[in-house]
């Protein structure tokens, strides 16, 4: 998912950038600590934090403009 998104957004990260980024987002939105993001998490979460948020919104402006160019 997160490679997705990236990409979509247009941003180049290596592997390891990857799996700090991961590892961060899962510490900021696992609000119960399981290790899973459930919807509601996700949701809060990506409204809370900027940089997940200007990354989904990113993502979705370049997929919005790639469909208008087809």
């Amino acid at each position: 998912m997160f490679w997705t998104l990236f990409e979509v957004s247009g941003i180049r990260v290596t592997e390891t950038q990857m799996m700090t980024l991961v590892t961060d987002v899962m510490q900021t939105l696992d609000e119960d600590g399981n290790d899973a993001i459930d919807i509601v998490e996700f949701v809060d979460g990506s409204l809370k934090n900027k940089f997940i948020y200007d990354l989904l919104t990113s993502a979705d402006e370049n997929v919005r403009k790639q469909q208008e160019q087809q």
